[in-house]
């Protein structure tokens, strides 16, 4: 289990943009956890690894981001990316009151 920004040093321009555009101070811990396998991605997020890399999880009051093996994020060059853009979700999803289909919106603004 990692923590961003504690323990998961995550440096990127497009968090930047996004905690400048949402006055987003990026001073709380989410819980990162990475999947042993692309098998327990799946059986953790309920979500095919074939199509996704990374999910928040919402369970009461509890958030957290399961992603695919790092190992794997960074083969398919998109280690970057996925924790970015979980992390956005987290954010929209916390403090603000966005569909799924808005935040996708968003986030693509900064992720593309």
């Amino acid at each position: 289990m990692y923590y961003f920004p504690a323990t998961l040093h995550i440096e990127d321009d497009r968090l930047v943009n996004f905690s400048n555009q949402f006055c987003i101070k990026f001073n709380e811990q989410i819980a990162v956890l990475e999947a042993s396998s692309l098998e327990e991605f799946t059986e953790l997020t309920k979500l095919p690894y074939s199509y996704y890399a990374g999910a928040l999880i919402v369970s009461k009051n509890d958030y957290y981001i399961v992603t695919l093996p790092f190992d794997v994020l960074h083969k398919k060059g998109i280690f970057y990316s996925t924790l970015v853009h979980e992390i956005m979700h987290y954010y929209l999803e916390s403090y603000f009151d966005f569909s799924e289909e808005e935040q996708e919106d968003i986030i693509s603004q900064f992720i593309n």
